[in-house]
């Protein structure tokens, strides 16, 4: 199904986690929004373009607010989320921040 074992790996590692309850769906989701703002991170880093970097931006933007929303609602349940992927300090600045807009 996907192009590297690794990925299709980490596939049915979320799939199977989210199908235990709501709130592991929860995590899942914050984690999958963890590993976006991560790879988009590293692409950003090679890239020059102002396009394409404006394009990164706005997509890191959308992931932060699913993060802060996956987050937000697996609050709700009692439930705390510990980063994976980015550090905790990040991590933070993401939730305690309001929602961004993307500038068209």
């Amino acid at each position: 199904m996907f192009f590297t074992e690794e990925t299709q790996n980490l596939y049915n590692t979320l799939t199977s986690q989210a199908d235990i309850s709501v709130v592991e769906a929860l995590k899942v989701g914050i984690k999958i929004e963890e590993l976006d703002i991560k790879d988009i991170e590293t692409v950003k880093a090679n890239s020059s373009n102002p396009e394409l970097l404006s394009i990164y931006n706005n997509l890191q933007k959308g992931s932060r607010n699913h993060l802060r929303s996956f987050y937000k609602v697996l609050s709700r349940y009692g439930e705390i989320y510990n980063p994976e992927y980015l550090t905790q300090e990040e991590f933070n600045s993401i939730i305690l921040a309001p929602m961004e807009l993307n500038k068209l």
